[in-house]
């Protein structure tokens, strides 16, 4: 996996990745299949790329992506205090939904603006499965923990 080095993602310890060029064999039986996943992806565009990838964002990427089964919901946070600039979160009904053949569909067929914005703008992306307790309102326990 090629990765690219940006200031403000650099300093957290990761290098940021190049979301097409992410690997899904990464996921296999260890992932909780019955917990809810989470898709993070941080980045820190150039001033000249600002523009570029909030449109992306706005006009296309998000609703592109919720449209996709198992894409919950999507957001995006700007930083009022810290770096990398830019969050943007998918709540997923699994973490292996980044896996499933309808997202790696649209990994494969970017549009023109996906591949002007992934060629530009370096982003750290990562996958999460839930952990929360039931005691704060969670799943509780995978079966193999009971």
């Amino acid at each position: 996996m090629q990765s690219v080095a940006r200031d403000g993602l650099a300093g957290a310890g990761k290098d940021i990745v190049n979301p097409s060029q992410v690997n899904p064999s990464q996921f296999d039986a260890a992932h909780p299949a019955d917990r809810r996943g989470l898709l993070v992806v941080m980045c820190e565009p150039d001033d000249a790329d600002e523009e570029l990838l909030n449109r992306w964002y706005d006009d296309e990427h998000l609703a592109e992506r919720v449209a996709i089964p198992g894409i919950l919901s999507a957001r995006r946070y700007v930083a009022v205090e810290g770096q990398p600039k830019y969050l943007a979160m998918y709540e997923l009904d699994t973490p292996a939904v980044v896996q499933d053949e309808p997202y790696l569909e649209k990994k494969r067929h970017p549009t023109e603006l996906t591949r002007s914005v992934e060629a530009r703008v370096p982003m750290a992306r990562f996958v999460y499965a839930e952990i929360t307790p039931q005691s704060a309102g969670g799943p509780g326990p995978l079966a193999s923990e009971a």
